[in-house]
């Protein structure tokens, strides 16, 4: 038996596909896009359900880095900095070790202003350029070269592999040196005219670390269970895009076309301003339903308890209000109200299979299974037994529908 993997098998046919599927952030996001070698020059983008575009946008253009994530890059390009002559990319880690240093003593800066139940510090795009000017020596003139020095540290790497017997980069630090680039070179091209679209948030958070494998092991060895997880406080830096229409003018100036395809698109003239493109075809298709004769829509906030002491009872879906006996009563006599006037079918979600099974168990104990079944026959999709149950469930249901 031949044995292959499908992901490099789709990677491979990509670049002779005429058609290509793929998630969102493949296209969008420029790492991820790049990492994969998609090209889009020339090609015709269809999006379907675009309404959720913008914030996959918005989020690819945007950083959030903690103060842990630029010590560890730090000294990881301290290292290899230090290398001098032995490392051929050493003068390219100086330039990176440069840019990681200035925004991690600016977060140190900042840690004497956060604290916890402090409020955020918050910076505009100006003062976030000024911030990169100053602290990282980061500007218009000088992005290329950290871009072209990043270029050449993954090159490096990637043709000289990475052996054990050599030092290199951890993936984390690489990583974060990428996020950090990216959107640095959203915010200063083209004049700095992003810049009005940013926002930096230095916030302080708290952490949770698992005990160590070692720790746990040993504690499960003695008897006292893995132990605890530890809580630590430390800073993060949130560097968020608020305008898709950033990261969407890398994608209009390479396609051809790009198609936005959804059925809650309106107002599009309000969705192509938050693009930040205009959009010569536009067609907007009558809905199917009519929404005069085939469509109700209401809500009902409460409902009288059945019983000699009726009260009015909440039907909001709380979690501390679904756990109780009375709110599941009063659920079940809602809808049992409403069923002898509702016409052919009713189809009845609920937030998750843990409280439709605690909610059946109530309404077969009440009786009230037995007065929805008066009006419907009731189908219960079922929780375990597989694709067998499922699919016996459903037959019934169609067997009835016939």
């Amino acid at each position: 038996m031949t044995k292959a993997c499908p992901y490099f098998a789709a990677r491979s046919s990509a670049g002779q596909a005429h058609i290509v599927f793929c998630p969102y952030n493949y296209v969008f996001d420029p790492i991820i896009r790049s990492a994969m070698d998609i090209k889009l020059k020339g090609a015709i983008v269809v999006v379907d359900e675009a309404h959720n575009v913008a914030q996959v946008l918005e989020d690819s253009a945007s950083c959030e880095v903690t103060d842990d994530d630029l010590e560890h890059t730090l000294k990881q390009f301290q290292k290899m900095k230090q290398l001098g002559s032995t490392c051929k990319q050493s003068q390219e880690y100086r330039s990176l070790h440069k840019m990681i240093e200035g925004l991690f003593d600016f977060l140190k800066f900042c840690s004497s202003a956060v604290t916890s139940g402090s409020k955020p510090l918050i910076h505009n795009g100006t003062e976030l350029a000024s911030i990169l000017s100053a602290r990282c020596d980061v500007h218009e003139q000088s992005i290329g070269t950290l871009r072209e020095a990043l270029k050449a540290v993954n090159t490096a790497l990637t043709e000289g592999g990475k052996s054990k017997a050599q030092l290199h980069p951890s993936n984390r630090s690489l990583s974060v040196a990428e996020r950090l680039l990216t959107v640095f070179e959203y915010l200063l091209r083209n004049g700095m005219e992003a810049m009005q679209h940013y926002r930096v948030v230095v916030k302080h958070e708290r952490r949770f670390s698992p005990p160590s494998f070692a720790s746990a092991k040993s504690r499960k060895r003695k008897g006292k269970g893995v132990g605890k997880a530890s809580v630590t406080w430390g800073l993060k830096m949130c560097m968020w895009c608020l305008s898709a229409s950033v990261a969407f003018n890398d994608v209009v100036e390479e396609t051809r076309s790009v198609i936005l395809a959804s059925g809650t698109l309106s107002p599009m003239a309000a969705f192509a301003a938050e693009l930040g493109a205009p959009f010569e075809q536009k067609c907007s298709a009558r809905h199917v339903i009519d929404t005069k004769k085939q469509l109700w829509v209401g809500a009902i906030g409460s409902v009288m308890s059945s019983g000699a002491a009726q009260s009015s009872v909440s039907l909001k879906a709380t979690y501390a209000n679904v756990g109780t006996l009375n709110y599941q009563d009063a659920l079940g006599f809602a809808i049992e109200r409403h069923l002898p006037h509702i016409p052919e079918g009713v189809l009845l979600f609920v937030p998750s299979y843990s409280f439709l099974e605690r909610v059946t168990e109530r309404w077969k104990t009440t009786g009230m299974i037995r007065k929805f079944a008066r009006h419907k026959k009731v189908f219960i999709e079922p929780r375990g037994g597989g694709h067998e149950a499922l699919t016996s469930c459903l037959s019934t249901y169609l067997k009835h529908c016939e």
